[in-house]
């Protein structure tokens, strides 16, 4: 049934696409129906699931359909519609927003830095351009390792990845790092 927008009274027409007028207020309506409401005969569908028997649980969102499984996070029970499978869990839309954007958790990050990457890269790019390469690594291990010191408990983000790249980016820094202190020290005291 359609209703009108401002006096909220069902409207004795079928707004297709036309406008029509309200007969109580004479605001001017249009009706959209849906594909997915349509049953195959062309009536109007009922709700899918409804909760039928009494003593049956509803959607915390839908108190008309039936609910099929609690979310994991909050307890709140769900219904087809409004659950999500989420790394092996099921959860209601608000615990993916709380999770993502309050607590800031990596795995439901839609972008997270992978900084392990980030280092390895300040290490090995600056050998690309041949010559200035060994005086550039000398500026850029130190922004390496302070990336693998800072963010070595960074999320790694939704694709299982192992501390072992950020354990060879941090080795190579302070490799690089000790052997232009060497090279430094060598060319001052040694005659």
């Amino acid at each position: 049934m359609i209703s009108c927008a401002k006096c909220e009274i069902p409207l004795p027409f079928d707004a297709q696409g036309a406008p029509e007028y309200c007969p109580n207020c004479r605001r001017s309506c249009v009706g959209h129906q849906f594909p997915a409401a349509l049953t195959s005969t062309g009536e109007i569908s009922k709700p899918v699931d409804p909760v039928d028997v009494m003593g049956e649980a509803s959607c915390f969102y839908h108190d008309t359909k039936r609910a099929i499984v609690a979310c994991d996070g909050c307890g709140r029970y769900l219904c087809s519609h409004c659950k999500a499978d989420w790394l092996g869990r099921t959860l209601c839309l608000g615990c993916i927003h709380t999770q993502r954007e309050v607590k800031g958790a990596g795995e439901f990050q839609s972008r997270v830095t992978l900084y392990d990457n980030v280092a390895l890269s300040l290490l090995i790019l600056p050998f690309l351009t041949l010559v200035y390469g060994i005086f550039l690594v000398m500026f850029t291990a130190p922004v390496a390792l302070y990336l693998v010191l800072r963010h070595r408990k960074a999320s790694r983000g939704i694709v299982p990845r192992g501390p072992w790249r950020m354990r060879i980016a941090g080795g190579l820094s302070i490799l690089v790092i000790l052997g232009w202190v060497g090279v430094i020290v060598a060319a001052f005291f040694v005659e």
